[in-house]
């Protein structure tokens, strides 16, 4: 199957029945009138679109406890890339990665975690916004572990001017939930 053969495949099994999917950002799925509340011009799309780049990274307990972060550090650095055509990427980093212990294993114990492979974290695919539910989930074509393509990460997500703080609760490797707050600013639009 060609390359144009396999987009219009992966295209219509989106888009035939009801799949949960609400919205998202593809302006071919729009066209077509694909079912749900969120479209490339919607104000909730139009807002994520941009260049963000992390400010903190942080995980706390359910008691709202500070935990240790060794997969990426305590002060990670990263990019997170939402375009109007409904992709994102992303890649983070430990500043220093020297020491920091490397999980070779590639595979994140948590269906909506994504790997650390040596410091490292990155991942590219698509996105769909439930606007309703206040979530954007990001759906991996591929990324930095072969494990992860396939996923589908669903976070939830504000926007404040030049400010996006996106949260989510992943187990840790014992299975203790957490969640994790990573905050953004705007760097372009």
């Amino acid at each position: 199957m060609s390359l144009p053969d396999r987009r219009e495949s992966a295209i219509a099994s989106r888009t035939n029945g009801n799949d949960g999917i609400q919205g998202g950002c593809d302006a071919y799925l729009a066209a077509r009138s694909a079912p749900g509340p969120e479209r490339c011009g919607s104000p909730t799309a139009r807002n994520l679109v941009g260049t963000w780049e992390l400010v903190s990274r942080t995980e706390r307990d359910p008691s709202g406890r500070l935990l240790s972060e060794s997969t990426l550090g305590g002060t990670p650095a990263g990019y997170l890339i939402y375009d109007a055509a409904g992709h994102v990427a992303v890649q983070l980093m430990a500043r220093d990665r020297a020491g920091l212990v490397c999980d070779t294993s590639g595979v994140s114990p948590d269906p909506n975690d994504n790997a650390n492979i040596g410091g490292y974290s990155a991942y590219f695919g698509r996105y769909e916004i439930d606007a309703g539910a206040g979530t954007v989930t990001h759906v991996l074509a591929g990324a930095l572990s072969p494990a992860d393509a396939g996923k589908r990460l669903t976070r939830r997500f504000r926007v404040a001017g030049d400010t996006l703080t996106i949260a989510f609760e992943p187990k840790g490797r014992d299975g203790t939930p957490r969640t994790r707050t990573l905050v953004w600013h705007r760097v372009s639009s």
